[in-house]
């Protein structure tokens, strides 16, 4: 996944971000997800749930 100068001056973390996505993008990673019953959540989730 290529990131821009823009990115990386925003995001200090930006590198584990990547590397985050790439791994649940990985089809090994959704199908060990899928077969041990797990929900991926994303933030939104979690902020309603605080609210």
């Amino acid at each position: 996944m290529p990131t821009t100068a823009e990115a990386r001056a925003i995001s200090p973390d930006l590198p584990s971000r990547v590397g985050d996505y790439e791994a649940f993008m990985d089809e090994r990673v959704r199908a060990h997800i899928r077969r041990n019953g797990l929900q991926v959540i994303g933030y939104r989730h979690l902020k309603a749930l605080m609210a």
